[in-house]
């Protein structure tokens, strides 16, 4: 009952001897109300929102006071609530004083609780600087206390759990028991910037920290995480007065620790310590230069350590796996590795003052791939190791001198590989900066990324000078796997002088500097993106390639011209994407041509294709500049878009006796049942479908509309209008789809058509018997090619700059921004009070309010 809400003229109030209740909102908005008697009445309840923005400054809670509900003095004056003594339980609601900033005082007397399924309580009470919690309340409910910026001191001495966000960013409290807590939920004392200690805090108890539970306490001092405790994510995210921390607890989360700048030394139990480190535990920690390892941590998560000055020899002890980043711009100058562990991605991203590594005796592998961009790295320690020694700064297994690494910090510029060497291993030369040159003489097995991510490699020649008998070893050993010289990107000239049978998937992808390569004669196989991003790869030689695989060489912007093999027999999906070719010759050998194997390749002009290919596939020679293409009797089907935005085209039907498709104007027309499969060249604004059309296919009509890739605006607006000849008895779904600023369909026929477009206007003939085509009503008159000015006007952006385009939206803005602004302020106030009464109120007799 909200008897006088918003009564704005209500000043003060005097209760009756009968009233026993104050139901819901029934002082809410009386925001001059700063008297309230209650006489000799006995009140039993107090209802959800009853004095809500009511000026009251203080209120007493008598001990007969049952029931208080939520919101029941949200955001007014109240300096002081005291609740009187009392011998029956109370529950004290959510958001009962939320929003009161001028509140200074609470007393709260025993048998007085926080209901437990409330919340909020006093939150935001930014003038309340201290509060005595009976020994009764065992827990703080969520965002009871938050934003309480001046509250510095909370005597709590039965707390055990406090709830989510139950003192966030409550900046001064600098004192707070934990002498019994065993629950600290999440966010709880996040922004507490002036706690300095966790007073009382159990050793022994297991307590559960939540995430981001002291996060941002840039005072906090805590010396030992104990073997009792739980600590979830982020748990002291920020703490930046953290200098030194002991960890014994059985799990580390992620990011526990992220961002406490001023934390210099950890340490793990060596007993009693988590066998993982989680995800991002201590990055960003600027100040962190010694770490020690416990016999327990097996484990250290991505990104744990990135970004730390750790300066000591790092010693991993026993860790078995390190995750992506995990030490990525660690300046430490040593690594000491005890056992076989699984380095995963980069882990050791650009440590650029890494010298030495020392390999233990228990480690059985090793490889340069986690050590991305470790310029520095120039010696290999493995003294003790059973299994790897060291040959001229060069690290190699004993048991078949296989090549495991080359010091990237190494001097030498030219290299042979060795004779004695069998095998190079996968990255053995990764990140050398300063080698320009490899010539290896010999067969050799080679494994995956041989030679990829070398830096400064500008050159590489294979010429083997022995003969093995064994044909089928040597075309094992002259074979390059995959990613074999991926990412070398000063890489210019590979010449291969002794036979190379294949090259593997990715071979050369991103050797952007790579002009020259001479394949030999006896290369019959090349893998999936082998050249893919050789954008200085002018001219190739694939001729004894009988299969050029998917993306093989998508990007290579420069490369003009390819010799294929006369027994080529198959291209790609993707395979020539946006390569610099500008004419092609397909031999008769190809069958198959797969989707997008010329997309994007503006400057072809000439393809010669094969006449026993049978299908066209989508998007095969989309965005080219073909002049001419002749299709063979041989083709059985066309994707509508194979041809798509090549402009300038033209088709032309070789043995038209014989052949499936037949060209009138610019249309592709399937002969057996006279149906449009597809537009080609550019289409004129209007356009009118051939009377030997009898079906319109779909997505068949291509008005090809380009758009600036920076503002996704029109540059040309297409077919604005199509005329439907009375030859065409059916149009298929979607056949005008692309045509995006299509406006006017004018039909000359006679059937019924049900199809829906995307046409704006539908014209019919007086011969037409229906009031509906195309799902549209029918206009009958002449055919009209007129569009509307907004058409007109999208196609003169593209006279604009990009600049003048961006000013026009942000004054469109602007002007918008101010109408809103200008309607706000006109629009006719709320009368302040709902009711028509004196000043004050006294003696009301009724029972409730």
């Amino acid at each position: 009952m909200s008897t006088f809400q918003d009564c704005l003229s209500l000043a003060s109030v005097k209760l009756g001897s009968k009233i026993k209740k104050i139901y819901s909102f029934a002082f809410s908005g009386c925001i001059f109300l700063k008297t309230f008697d209650k006489g000799s009445a006995i009140l039993d309840t107090i209802d959800t929102n009853a004095f809500e923005y009511t000026g009251l400054t203080s209120f007493v809670i008598d001990s007969t006071v049952t029931v208080l509900g939520d919101f029941s003095f949200y955001q007014s004056k109240l300096e002081s609530l005291e609740f009187a003594s009392r011998y029956t339980e109370l529950l004290i609601p959510g958001f009962i004083c939320k929003n009161c900033v001028n509140l200074k005082t609470v007393i709260l007397p025993n048998s007085v609780q926080f209901n437990p399924h409330g919340s909020n309580m006093f939150e935001s009470c930014t003038n309340l600087e201290s509060i005595t919690l009976p020994a009764e309340i065992k827990s703080i409910p969520e965002a009871a206390f938050s934003n309480c910026s001046n509250l510095a001191k909370v005597d709590g001495p039965g707390i055990e759990h406090i709830e989510a966000y139950a003192f966030y960013n409550c900046s001064k409290l600098s004192s707070f028991t934990f002498g019994h807590v065993l629950s600290i939920g999440e966010y709880s004392l996040s922004f507490c910037s002036s706690l300095e200690y966790l007073y009382g805090l159990s050793t022994t108890d297991n307590i559960t920290f939540g995430s981001n539970s002291f996060s941002y306490c840039t005072t906090l001092k805590i010396e030992k995480i104990y073997s009792t405790y739980s600590i979830n994510e982020y748990s002291f995210l920020g703490c930046s007065g953290l200098e030194s921390i002991i960890i014994s607890c059985t799990s580390l989360s992620e990011g526990v620790f992220t961002g406490c700048s001023s934390l210099g030394f950890v340490s793990f139990d060596y007993q009693n310590s988590p066998s993982e480190i989680g995800p991002y535990s201590f990055m960003n920690c600027t100040n962190l230069k010694t770490v020690l390892f416990g016999d327990s941590v097996k484990c250290i998560g991505y990104y744990a350590f990135a970004g730390c000055p750790l300066s000591d020899n790092l010693n991993l002890n026993k860790i078995t796996y390190i995750g992506k980043m995990a030490f990525a711009h660690c300046p430490f100058s040593s690594l000491t590795i005890n056992v076989d562990a699984n380095f995963d991605v980069g882990c050791f991203f650009e440590c650029a003052n890494l010298e030495s590594v020392e390999i233990g005796k228990n480690v059985e592998h090793f490889s340069l791939e986690p050590f991305v961009n470790c310029s520095k790295l120039a010696t290999f320690i493995c003294e003790n190791n059973p299994n790897m020694h060291v040959s001229n700064g060069n690290l190699i297994y004993k048991d078949n001198d296989r090549l495991i690494a080359f010091p990237p910090a190494s001097n030498i510029e030219e290299y042979t590989i060795p004779n004695e060497i069998t095998e190079i291993c996968s990255f053995a030369f990764a990140y050398s900066t300063k080698l320009k040159k490899i010539i290896l003489n010999h067969f050799i097995e080679l494994s995956e990324n041989t030679f990829s991510c070398i830096h400064s490699l500008e050159k590489f020649e294979f010429e083997a000078s022995g003969i093995r008998t064994n044909p089928s070893s040597v075309k094992l050993q002259s074979s390059f796997g995959d990613y074999a010289f991926s990412d070398c990107k000063l890489l210019k000239s590979v010449k291969f002088m002794s036979p190379v049978y294949s090259l593997g998937r990715y071979c050369f992808i991103n050797c952007i500097s790579l002009e020259d390569i001479n394949l030999s004669t006896s290369c019959s196989m090349i893998g999936e993106f082998c050249f893919s991003g050789c954008t200085k790869l002018k001219e190739i030689d694939i001729s004894k390639i009988d299969r050029i695989p998917n993306n093989a060489f998508q990007n290579c912007k420069n490369l003009i011209s390819v010799k294929l093999s006369d027994q080529l027999v198959t291209i790609g999906e993707s395979a020539f994407v946006n390569s610099g070719i500008k004419s092609i010759s397909i031999p008769i050998s190809c069958m198959k041509v797969e989707s997008y194997a010329f997309y994007g390749c503006n400057a072809l002009t000439t393809c010669n294709f094969s006449s026993r290919v049978t299908r066209i596939n989508s998007k095969v020679f989309y965005n080219t500049s073909l002049s001419l293409f002749k299709l063979y009797d041989t083709v059985r089907s066309i994707e509508s878009d194979a041809f798509q935005f090549s402009d300038k085209l033209k088709i032309e039907i070789v043995n038209l006796q014989t052949n499936n498709f037949f060209v009138d104007g610019q249309a592709l027309i399937f002969k057996p049942t006279k149906k449009l499969i597809l537009t080609f060249g550019k289409l004129p604004q209007e356009y009118t479908i051939p009377s030997s059309v009898e079906v319109i296919g779909k997505l068949s009509i291509n008005p090809n509309i380009i758009k600036a890739e920076e503002l996704d605006y029109p540059l040309q607006l297409g077919t604005t209008t199509v005329i439907i000849p009375s030859s065409v008895k059916n149009v298929e779904p979607r056949a005008f789809e692309r045509c995006q600023f299509l406006y006017n369909i004018c039909y000359e026929g006679d059937v019924f058509q049900t199809s829906s477009v995307n046409a704006v206007k539908i014209y019919v003939t007086q011969k037409y018997p229906y009031l509906f085509a195309f799902k549209k009503d029918v206009i009958r008159t002449d055919c009209s090619n007129v569009i509307p000015d907004s058409y007109t006007e999208i196609a003169g952006l593209r006279k604009l700059t990009k600049i003048e385009v961006a000013l026009i939206i942000i004054s469109v803005i602007s002007v918008f921004g101010c109408v809103v602004l200008g309607t706000l302020l006109i629009i006719p106030k709320k009368k302040s009070c709902k009711c028509e009464k004196p000043d004050s109120y006294k003696g009301i007799e009724t029972s409730e309010i």
